[in-house]
């Protein structure tokens, strides 16, 4: 019997798939052969030692530090030289920390011996960590502020520098977690608002100058409580033995109960983790009819209405949400309104809340609700402390504020978030010679206007959409209503209703600032208020990219050394940014990591003087700023 034989034509299709497995198999061997290659370069002895490639850094930080006379400004509160290398060059070393990408002294001293433009301007070819350690330990604090007295006082010498009396000192104050840094002198234990844990740590506050050409830093303090705060904490301590299981919702509702008992009314409730559940939710909702706010895990899942598939929490929080944040300025965060969502709850409302000082974002869970009774709730649980800070921290940022008088700071107005509306405080700004203080206003508080005391939520009640002004502040559209009012303890004041519009005209956020200044026009007061954030905005990029918290010493001068030494690198930074046209569009961090880290040439001429030939491409396209000239 003969064999059948396949007779027709192949698919095209067929040869297709064909041609293209044809070329993935010649692009796998192409692959194989170019990796044998490689295996096969060959080595050979260096006819001579490899050298670490210099860079700009070292010749910036020096001209800066020459330009500001900073040896000068030592010497005259002072700290002089203690043997060995001058004291001027090691603190040199340590401002430029952040931008040598290390994480310790003990790295910065290593860092260092491989950059032969900054040994060639520090005369030296290593630096040993402890001689670092030892220079820090042996400034006090009080002798760091006196020479921070003496920098400002020099920068307002240059009028493109100097500070304006229609600008800003903002106070406010960030945290520094060490979690492992037991030992630390002066650590205790700290709630670290981004990542809404306890952990060792520092509170650090601290006042920051702003206008809208400039900003820096100017005075900060790490926080110590006094003998009644730590009081007041070893008695949370002991409320935590009382054998009460807050996992449990029973247990949980008992616990806030008689909180309620004792006066002690929460606001709103936050719940995280086992709390986080149907079941206590409900009992919050139906038996305390008390607002509640859930910080979810990452793993949670999520289905958002008009989309069929379910995603995790970590998902949700990794999205583009470029085009929804909305701003929230006095509280140092931003959040974006997600929508409405299935889950395990049930149907609620998901957004998203970001800080600004180091973009820790967090996935919160509210009811279905209003975008802007939503707002309102989110705003009580993001903002710091409902009551304010301690009145350590108060009196703490008064000397930091009386340090900035005594530096010659010229701005009238004092700047802060609504932790600060404390009326004793208010006044005792003012006695330092501010003209005025701004402030956001708060719930809790009696606000006489026209012989009648009402809360917040009753002045909103009281204006109709005609009371308002459309202005237009930095580019976005706002509406303003001024009115006088009378708070107790403080006097006439001046209150600002703002409503924050959407490119559609839309409200999108509301707020009230406080003013004390009666005669100060309501778009200054906003555009005063805005001006705050540069602060937040100093505290993400020094903890980004100058080393802000990254010390890990025994003593506490060399700690508060690193941290001043962080913010003086922030000054740098923004001076070469200020006095180059050039970079006036760019980042800070764009400028710390392609032009003070820009390769040059080490050379020698013939008179044996140390030459460093900078990029014919940076001096082309942005130049160098004015204080390398001076």
């Amino acid at each position: 019997m003969s064999s059948s034989k396949q007779t027709g034509s192949v698919p095209n299709h067929t040869k297709q798939r064909a041609e293209r497995q044809k070329q993935k198999r010649q692009l796998r061997r192409t692959h194989w052969r170019r990796k044998q290659e490689l295996k096969s370069l060959a080595t050979r002895r260096a006819a001579q030692e490899p050298k670490p490639t210099p860079t700009t850094r070292g010749y910036l930080g020096q001209r800066f530090w020459k330009a500001l006379h900073l040896d000068e400004g030592l010497e005259r509160v002072g700290i002089t030289k203690r043997g060995g290398l001058a004291v001027g060059c090691i603190l040199l070393v340590v401002l430029l920390f952040g931008v040598m990408n290390v994480n310790s002294l003990t790295g910065l001293s290593a860092a260092v011996g491989q950059d032969l433009a900054l040994c060639a301007i520090l005369g030296i070819h290593a630096l040993e960590h402890k001689m670092l350690y030892r220079t820090l330990a042996a400034i006090s604090v009080d002798q760091y502020q006196a020479w921070m007295t003496e920098i400002l006082r020099t920068m307002q010498q240059d009028p493109r520098a100097a500070s304006q009396s229609c600008g800003v000192v903002a106070g406010d104050e960030t945290q520094v977690a060490k979690r492992y840094g037991v030992r630390m002198p002066g650590i205790r234990t700290i709630f670290v608002h981004s990542t809404r844990t306890f952990s060792l740590g520092y509170d650090i506050a601290s006042t920051h100058y702003a206008d809208w050409e400039k900003d820096y830093p100017l005075f900060f303090g790490i926080y110590q409580p006094d003998e009644a705060k730590q009081a007041e904490i070893r008695a949370a301590q002991r409320r935590k033995e009382l054998k009460i299981d807050r996992r449990k919702a029973d247990d949980f509702i008992r616990w806030v109960q008689s909180e309620i008992d004792q006066g002690n009314t929460p606001q709103v409730i936050e719940l995280s983790g086992n709390q986080l559940n149907h079941t206590l939710c409900r009992k919050v909702e139906q038996e305390l009819q008390i607002p509640w706010v859930g910080i979810s895990g990452q793993r949670r899942v999520y289905t958002l209405a008009g989309e069929q598939e379910a995603q995790k929490a970590k998902a949700l929080l990794s999205r583009d949400l470029d085009h929804r944040w909305v701003e929230l300025t006095d509280i140092g965060c931003r959040i974006a309104f997600l929508g409405e969502a299935t889950c395990s709850l049930g149907q609620v409302m998901l957004v998203v809340a970001e800080q600004m000082d180091d973009t820790v974002r967090q996935l919160c869970v509210l009811p279905a609700q209003q975008q802007d009774q939503a707002v309102d709730t989110l705003t009580l649980t993001l903002r710091r402390a409902q009551e304010g800070p301690p009145a350590g921290k108060l009196h703490l940022m008064l000397d930091l504020l009386r340090l900035s008088r005594e530096a010659d700071i010229r701005a009238q107005t004092a700047v802060f978030d609504r932790w600060y509306l404390v009326p004793w405080f208010i006044l005792a700004v003012l006695t330092l010679g501010f003209k005025r203080v701004i402030v956001p206003a708060k719930k809790g508080f009696g606000y006489a206007y026209q012989d009648q005391t009402y809360d917040l939520p009753d002045l909103w009640a009281l204006w109709q959409p005609n009371h308002f002004e459309a202005v237009n502040c930095r580019g976005r559209p706002y509406l303003l209503l001024s009115r006088p009012a009378k708070m107790k303890d403080l006097g006439r004041v001046q209150l600002v209703f703002v409503q924050v519009l959407s490119r559609k005209g839309l409200v999108v956020r509301r707020f009230v600032l406080v003013c004390t200044d009666l005669h100060f026009a309501p778009l200054d007061v906003l555009r005063a208020y805005k001006l705050r954030w540069r602060i937040e905005v100093c505290y993400r990029e020094c903890k980004q990219h100058h080393g802000f918290g990254h010390f890990h010493a025994r003593t506490f001068e060399t700690i508060y050394g690193q941290l001043f030494l962080s913010l003086l690198a922030y000054i740098c930074v923004t001076l070469t940014r200020l006095l180059t046209k050039k970079l006036r569009d760019k980042t800070l961090g764009w400028i710390k990591e392609h032009y003070f880290n820009s390769l040059v040439n080490l050379t020698v001429s013939q008179s044996g003087e140390t030459v460093i030939e900078l990029s014919g491409t940076l001096l082309d396209n942005y130049g160098l700023p004015d204080f390398c000239y001076s």
